[in-house]
This record gives structure tokens, sequence and C-alpha cells, in this order.
């Protein structure tokens, strides 16, 4: 499993029970391959999900995609902590 894979994974979050499977799947892509993680603290990451929520509104704006924040769906919700393995804002600093 890599990051590649979770990318892969992440689009077909559909349900709460998927949502738990993408988690564990984030956990042994962590254990196993943790150079792949740019944020691989637990506070490194959450300050990237931190980071990425906020950005989030700026970023759907910037590529004109009509997104509605406010209906989160669970695919969603994977994709937000699989960015925060990675992101580092240049919005919010």
């Amino acid at each position: 499993m890599t990051l590649d894979d979770l990318i892969a994974h992440s689009s077909t979050v559909t349900t709460r029970e998927d949502f738990a499977k993408f988690v564990h799947m984030m956990t042994l892509v962590h254990k196993n391959r943790p150079r792949e993680w740019r944020n691989a603290t637990l506070g490194q990451f959450l300050e990237g999900l931190s980071m990425f929520t906020a950005d989030l509104q700026k970023l759907f704006d910037e590529a004109q995609d009509p997104y509605d924040l406010e209906a989160i769906t669970w695919a969603m919700a994977a994709n937000m902590i699989l960015v925060a393995i990675t992101y580092r804002s240049e919005l919010t600093e």
C-alpha cells in the first residue's frame, strides 16, 4: 500500500464504513512508508488538516469549482485527511 493507492481509493469513499477502512489504510501507509508523509507527526498532520480546511474555499474559488463546502461527503472527508499528509498552506501564511 502506497500514498498513490490512498489517492486512488479516496474517491471511492461514500459511507462511514468506507471512511473507517480508508483511515485504517492510512495507518498502514504511515507505518510501512512513513517517508511518503510530509506531515509525519500527529502535530504536523493536524496542522496540515487545519490549514487545508481553512484554505478550502479559496482553493475551490481559484479552481472555479462550485462545490458546496457545507455539504461535505465521506469522500470529501477522506480527501481532506489525505491532503493533510502533505499540505503546507501558502494561502493562510
